[in-house]
């Protein structure tokens, strides 16, 4: 997934900010022997069945309104594909043009886009919940603050953990070729 979104440009922030979602959004729950309690951790799988409440969800970002849903299956017609999960998000973010312009809303469109472009991953992890992810929703908020806040709490949590394991593989393998990643163990191979 990293190496993907750094192929198609994007900042290390707003990578990060993409990755920290897809973490929270596939989600499932695991045990961690080091803590000795169960959390949830990202498969960051296109397959992945929502385990929440509605089970209506599926792919990295779950896709669980309407109007994503119904999106996304317009988008898979036009561009004659399968599965396109992350291109169909990058699309409507990245793509002035979009079709899901109107039903987003463009000011929460370019907004992101913005943020993409300036902001810190606190501001970029935050941005795709409100702005994308749950832009209907986003202003009922109000209703159950508790939830919300606990919602970005999580991840801000990943972002930062995610942001720390990246600069940390940056680090450790700089020197070698982006084709030659495919070699590296599965678990490295997890995030990238």
């Amino acid at each position: 997934v990293y190496f993907y979104l750094k192929e198609k440009g994007l900042r290390h922030e707003a990578i990060v900010g993409i990755m920290a979602n897809i973490d929270h959004e596939t989600g499932v729950k695991v045990f961690n022997e080091k803590s000795g309690k169960y959390e949830y951790k990202g498969t960051f799988s296109h397959k992945q069945q929502e385990v929440g409440n509605s089970k209506l969800g599926k792919g990295l970002f779950q896709l669980t309104t309407k109007l994503h849903k119904e999106g996304y299956q317009q988008f898979l017609k036009e561009n004659n594909l399968n599965e396109a999960n992350i291109d169909y998000f990058l699309d409507t973010i990245l793509n002035p043009k979009s079709k899901m312009r109107k039903q987003i809303g463009g000011k929460n469109l370019d907004d992101l886009r913005e943020v993409f472009k300036k902001g810190n991953i606190q501001e970029v992890t935050e941005a795709i919940n409100n702005k994308w992810l749950k832009p209907g929703t986003y202003g009922n908020r109000k209703e159950n603050p508790e939830a919300h806040l606990k919602n970005l709490e999580d991840r801000n949590f990943r972002a930062k953990k995610l942001s720390n394991e990246v600069n940390t593989f940056n680090e450790q393998f700089s020197s070698v070729d982006t084709k030659d990643f495919r070699y590296l163990p599965t678990k490295v191979n997890f995030i990238l």
